[in-house]
C-alpha cells in the first residue's frame, strides 16, 4: 500500500500561527509542516483475521521538499480482527 498525507500543526490550522519548525507564512498553507509518504507491505493470513507487515514513512519539508527526519520512521505492523 502506498499512502500520501499532510502533517499539520493543530495550533496553527485555524489561526495561522507559525509552528516553530514551519516555513514563514506565505510559503506554505497555515500549519502545514510536512508532506508524508507511507509505504506498507502487508501480508493477510488465509482466514482474513490477522495481518503482519512492515512500513516505511518518509516525511518531506512542506516547502523545500527535502527529507525531514523528524517525520521519517520505519517498523513492523500487526493487526487482528475484532468482533463485537
Amino acid at each position: 500500500m502506498n499512502h500520501f498525507a499532510l502533517a499539520y500543526d493543530p495550533g496553527a490550522w485555524n489561526t495561522g500561527a507559525p509552528f516553530p519548525n514551519a516555513p514563514p507564512p506565505g510559503e506554505a498553507p497555515a500549519g502545514l509542516i510536512a508532506k508524508i509518504n507511507l509505504v506498507e507491505d502487508i501480508v493477510l493470513d488465509p482466514r482474513g483475521n490477522k495481518f503482519t507487515g512492515r512500513f516505511t514513512q518518509v516525511g518531506y519539508d512542506a516547502v523545500t521538499g527535502r527529507v525531514n527526519p523528524q517525520f521519517s520512521v520505519s517498523g513492523q505492523i500487526t493487526g487482528q480482527r475484532i468482533t463485537p
